[in-house]
């Protein structure tokens, strides 16, 4: 289906449930319109994009839509088969990401490195690959606001299953702190100049309530805290938008 424009493209794709896969939850389709409205922005800085752990392909199917030349790179060769109908994709891992030295407008690393044992590397390739000047749209995953709370009492808060960190501004067990990944960006040349929130009431079942039409619009009410400080940082998910610099910082630990 041919569309005109982005939007049009990202309700296209949440009206089919095998192509919109994860993004068909409330949470993650909060995400994606969020990163989606910062590609369109970026746009102006170069076309040549890097979607590093692209998945199924949903933003490479989007951001075609804006024009972008997009190649998408994922280390899983399954999920490449349904990424490849929209773009060009390279198998790769993002810790040796395959491609030349600053080459790259824009690179899209979203729902990635907790994921990734070697964080520091994998942000250096990212570092490495994108042009001076050029963006990188970074999000993570931290606990919302609901279950932040009950953590406060025995300083803990679970990880998902599959993931090897979070990241938190409080120092909880297995979560990895917002400033330590402050330093490891800007010791990569890596300087953020926006943060954002996605999902703010994120509490256990969350996303069931929300899909359903009468609840997400109270949902969409509470989004606007993922635009506040220091709210944003207790959302499900928090956004980077860093701008790769001239500048080498030191002190990273």
């Amino acid at each position: 289906m041919k569309v005109s424009s982005w939007r049009e493209a990202y309700r296209e794709l949440l009206t089919h449930p095998e192509k919109a896969g994860v993004y068909r939850n409330y949470g993650n389709r909060k995400l994606m319109y969020k990163i989606c409205k910062l590609l369109e922005n970026y746009k102006s800085h170069g076309n040549c994009l890097l979607d590093a752990g692209c998945g199924d392909g949903q933003y490479i199917y989007l951001a075609k839509s804006m024009g972008y030349r997009v190649i998408g790179m994922d280390i899983s060769k399954e999920k490449l088969k349904r990424a490849r109908q929209y773009s060009k994709v390279i198998v790769g891992d993002i810790t040796e990401i395959p491609c030349k030295t600053e080459y790259f407008d824009v690179v899209l690393c979203t729902e990635v490195l907790e994921h990734i044992i070697d964080q520091k590397k994998a942000i250096s390739e990212i570092s490495r690959v994108l042009k001076c000047g050029g963006k990188l749209i970074l999000s993570v995953p931290t606990h919302g606001l609901f279950r932040w709370l009950p953590a406060m009492f025995n300083k803990k808060c679970y990880l998902s299953p599959e993931h090897v960190r979070e990241y938190s501004i409080l120092p909880f067990r297995h979560h990895y702190r917002f400033q330590r990944l402050y330093s490891l960006l800007k010791a990569n040349r890596l300087e953020i100049t926006k943060t954002y929130g996605a999902f703010f009431l994120d509490f256990p079942r969350s996303q069931r309530i929300a899909n359903i039409k009468p609840f997400s619009k109270l949902f969409d009410l509470f989004e606007i805290f993922g635009n506040v400080r220091p709210f944003k940082y207790f959302c499900r998910y928090v956004i980077f938008t860093c701008i790769k610099t001239n500048t080498q910082y030191e002190g990273y630990r």
